[in-house]
């Protein structure tokens, strides 16, 4: 089974450099006599979830930011540089139209397709073992971690056409919606055992027999 998995990928499976197909951009810098009230909206660290971005934010630039560092539907955003490993690579898909600007801060980066790779493909392949991101997190000097973004240019990916990736983004996807569902009613399980045992421990059983 393995073998004919091999030889499939192989046959109709193109190999390509992550630069042939995916733009890697870094994030802006500023200098504080350019954050403002209003302007370009800026994502750092916290507002990268994983799996998820929050668009609330309180850094505003008033500079010129060149249109490759604006955000885009179908960019993957990701953490490129930080004091704990686990923050690298942790990243979320741009999956929806901006109705504001945004740019994010230099601690970050932005991964877009040139085309050939769909965007929501990318987003999955780069939080598999096949390009996970968190393996291109290098110590510095300074003690902090940072991405190894020419490294990450270089690596080689296994890619199928074009109509197999959106059909396995679209799997994964499902699949990802099912664990957020599941893990929505773990968190409402949890408040009720919190809400009962408060009920409990305050009020106790009035009286009441237990019912197996």
């Amino acid at each position: 089974m393995m073998n004919n998995e091999a030889n499939y990928q192989s046959t109709d499976w193109i190999q390509k450099k992550v630069d042939d197909v995916v733009s890697v951009i870094r994030g802006t810098s500023w200098k504080h006599g350019e954050i403002s009230k209003d302007g370009v909206a800026v994502l750092t660290i916290p507002n990268i979830q994983d799996g998820r971005i929050n668009y609330l934010t309180d850094v505003h630039l008033k500079k010129h930011i060149s249109s490759d560092k604006r955000l885009k539907k179908g960019d993957t955003v990701a953490v490129a540089s930080s004091g704990s490993v686990k923050n690298i690579g942790r990243s979320a898909l741009v999956d929806q139209d901006l109705n504001s600007e945004y740019t994010v801060a230099s601690f970050l980066l932005i991964m877009r397709s040139r085309g050939e790779i769909d965007s929501s493909y990318l987003y999955y392949l780069s939080k598999s073992d096949s390009l996970k991101l968190s393996n291109y997190g290098r110590r510095a000097a300074d003690g902090k971690f940072n991405f190894q973004v020419n490294e990450f240019r270089n690596a080689v990916l296994a890619l199928p056409s074009k109509y197999e990736q959106l059909k396995i983004a679209l799997i994964l996807s499902k699949f990802e919606q099912a664990i957020k569902w599941h893990n929505k009613i773990i968190e409402k399980t949890k408040e009720l055992k919190r809400s009962l045992m408060h009920w409990l421990f305050t009020y106790g059983l009035r009286g009441e027999e237990l019912k197996e």
